[in-house]
C-alpha cells in the first residue's frame, strides 16, 4: 500500500478544506439586494385587482429555486418585495431572472384545486397560482426596479 508523502498531506488537507468551505460556507456574504416594487392589475384594463388585497406576489429565482421573494398586495394593488433565503428575510431582491405567481388572500399549498377554483372564481385565472403555468417572468437588474404583474380573470 502506497502512502502519501508528508509533503502532500497539507496540500490534500487544504484541498478538502476548500471544498468543504465552498459547500457549507463560513459566514459567506449575502448577495446584494435591490429595491423592487410593483403593482398587480388586470391585463389591458390597468385597474388594480381589488379582491386580491392581502394576497401576495411571489417570485422564484430561475437560477436558484430555493431563493424567492414575496410582497403583500396593498389596497391599491401595490407591493414591495422582500427576499427569503435560508430562512432569512432581506429587503429587496437579488438581481437575476425570476418567474412569478399570484396568491389570493388565505392561499395555502394544501388547499384543494376545487377550493382554489371557488376562491378565485371571477377574480383571476387559476394558472396564476403556478410558477410553471403563469407565464409571468421578470429580469431584475442591479438597481431599483418597478414591475407590473398583469393577470386575467
Amino acid at each position: 500500500m502506497r502512502r502519501a508523502s508528508p509533503c502532500r498531506r497539507p496540500a490534500l488537507s487544504f484541498g478538502v478544506g476548500c471544498v468543504l468551505l465552498g459547500l457549507f460556507g463560513c459566514g459567506a456574504a449575502v448577495p446584494q439586494t435591490f429595491p423592487v416594487k410593483g403593482t398587480v392589475a388586470y391585463k389591458a384594463r390597468g385597474t388594480s385587482v381589488k379582491p386580491l388585497v392581502g394576497g401576495h406576489v411571489r417570485l422564484e429565482s430561475v437560477a436558484a429555486p430555493g431563493v424567492f421573494a414575496r410582497g403583500e398586495i396593498d389596497d391599491d394593488g401595490a407591493f414591495t418585495l422582500v427576499t427569503y433565503r435560508n430562512g432569512v428575510s432581506t429587503e429587496g431582491i437579488i438581481p437575476g431572472e425570476y418567474r412569478a405567481r399570484v396568491e389570493p388572500p388565505g392561499y395555502s399549498e394544501e388547499t384543494t384545486d376545487e377550493a382554489r377554483a371557488k376562491r378565485l372564481a371571477g377574480v383571476i385565472h387559476p394558472r396564476f397560482l403556478s410558477f410553471e403555468k403563469s407565464g409571468l417572468k421578470y429580469v431584475i437588474e442591479p438597481r431599483e426596479t418597478e414591475i407590473r404583474v398583469e393577470v386575467e380573470k
